[in-house]
């Protein structure tokens, strides 16, 4: 008797089921990457090596699941981050120029040192510099992760909601624990900044400086809020719900930046809503004095909401910062005497606050310890030399770029690089007078921010 086969349809496993299963993995990471940036300031701004620890290993490990997942659904998947490649090498160069100050050479000349040391190093403090590289592998982890799985445009924006949510969440807790908790850090007694708001923040300046990211993105989601009336007459009918929820969010973040008493922070708080509302209303063909007089009109508004508020500390600070007469002037130019005295190799990174004393003179009060000089250009120098250092900024000049061509596209797609874009001033200016971005929570706000800026171009809607 002759044997009989019966023949199963196997389902076909086309490009769409696949485009489905990566669409349904990207719509479960984009949460978990903005519960993250949420959770990862609130131990110190992850000011210390157990963050970065943890947050290299969490997103390490989950930039390889993912990848993985990616390998075995859809091979054929093209990457995101192909136009990147610039970028991408850049930066690579950081992080190996990183790794390569922990090999034992004689380039670095420092000092002289006692006779029978060991073998100097391209970093004076090795295990700092090792901690440093696990951080700037997180930072590239993370990058990649949102990249890849937020080039959908309404993902990203529905991310950057989260995102908004999370930093709302740190301004009520930190005018919770001023003002409820008698001024408290994380339930234990404040060492600096009394009377301040610092949230989970040591410093009030960095403090200010996620703030005033998250003011940022608060603005651009009123405006769209505010300049997307839907067609649709029920989603017309809530749009004032929607309104109100953005709009009481920002006067709670506003509110929070006030009371931090930076100057700085408020000026760059000031230039990031401002930037982000002229690039939507210029967007949506608003004439450029129109433009101009309702930024002034918002700044005076914002001042006057300061001092109202009982925040007048910060106005103050703000109009009398040179009649203080601060130190940093001085700790700029013994910084520049270090890099001038080892130009191209640098110190090492997060080696600043040893280097730095080998170097010191007369001029700084002798009771306080450097940590930075306040000014990340140079401590970009000082650690990495000059031509390393430069790498860091070259790379954030090819992603403005990138994000810039992405002011070109639909209404709908300018968020996301209208954010990144006024994010990107801010902290750039922010920079130059303190060291808010080497702190790691407003590092990985920064990255991700940026991230989401980039313009999606052929990649699909997965």
């Amino acid at each position: 008797m002759p044997i009989v086969y019966d023949v199963i349809p196997l389902k076909r496993w086309d490009g769409r089921a696949r485009a489905a299963v990566i669409s349904r993995l990207n719509g479960r990471l984009a949460p978990i990457l903005a519960i993250f940036l949420t959770l990862i300031a609130v131990p110190f701004g992850a000011n210390n090596s157990l963050s970065w620890l943890v947050a290299a290993l969490f997103l390490t490990l989950l930039c390889a699941v993912y990848m993985g997942a990616v390998a075995h659904y859809d091979p054929l998947r093209p990457s995101a981050l192909r136009q990147y490649r610039l970028s991408l090498a850049l930066g690579a160069l950081v992080i190996l120029s990183a790794m390569a100050q922990l090999l034992p050479h004689d380039l670095l000349r420092l000092p002289d040192v006692a006779a029978g040391a060991p073998p100097r190093l391209g970093t004076m403090t090795r295990p700092a510099t090792e901690l440093a590289v696990l951080r700037l592998i997180s930072y590239a982890a993370l990058f990649i992760l949102v990249v890849e799985c937020c080039h959908n445009r309404r993902r990203a924006v529905q991310m950057l909601r989260w995102i908004y949510a999370g930093v709302v969440l740190h301004a009520i807790w930190a005018l919770i624990s001023l003002s409820v908790l008698q001024d408290q850090l994380l339930f234990t007694e404040k060492v600096a900044y009394h009377g301040m708001a610092t949230g989970t923040f040591i410093n009030r300046n960095s403090f200010a400086t996620y703030l005033a990211m998250g003011a940022t993105v608060g603005t651009g989601l009123m405006w769209v809020a505010l300049l997307r009336p839907t067609q649709r007459s029920a989603r017309r009918r809530r749009m004032p719900t929607s309104v109100a929820l953005q709009l009481g969010g920002l006067v709670v973040v506003l509110a929070t930046l006030a009371a931090t008493g930076s100057r700085m922070g408020a000026l760059v708080g000031c230039l990031g809503v401002g930037s982000v509302s002229a690039l939507m209303l210029y967007q949506h063909r608003v004439a450029l004095w129109r433009i101009g007089l309702g930024t002034l009109a918002g700044l005076l508004v914002l001042i006057a909401g300061a001092v109202l508020s009982g925040q007048s500390v910060t106005v103050e600070r703000l109009f009398f910062a040179l009649a203080e007469g601060e130190a940093r002037p001085e700790l700029f130019r013994q910084t520049w005497q270090m890099i001038a005295a080892n130009p191209w190799w640098g110190y090492g990174v997060d080696s600043y606050p040893l280097a730095f004393e080998l170097y010191r003179s007369e001029g700084l009060r002798p009771d306080l310890t450097w940590q930075a000089p306040h000014n990340t250009y140079l401590t970009l120098w000082v650690e990495y030399g000059v031509g390393f250092g430069s790498v860091t900024l070259l790379l954030v000049a090819t992603l403005l770029y990138w994000v810039v061509q992405g002011l070109n596209g639909a209404e709908r797609d300018i968020l996301p690089a209208a954010i990144a874009t006024a994010v990107i001033v801010l902290t750039a200016v922010h920079a130059l007078v303190d060291f808010s971005l080497e702190i790691a929570a407003n590092t990985y706000l920064f990255v991700a921010l940026v991230a989401l800026g980039l313009p999606s171009g052929a990649r699909g809607d997965a």
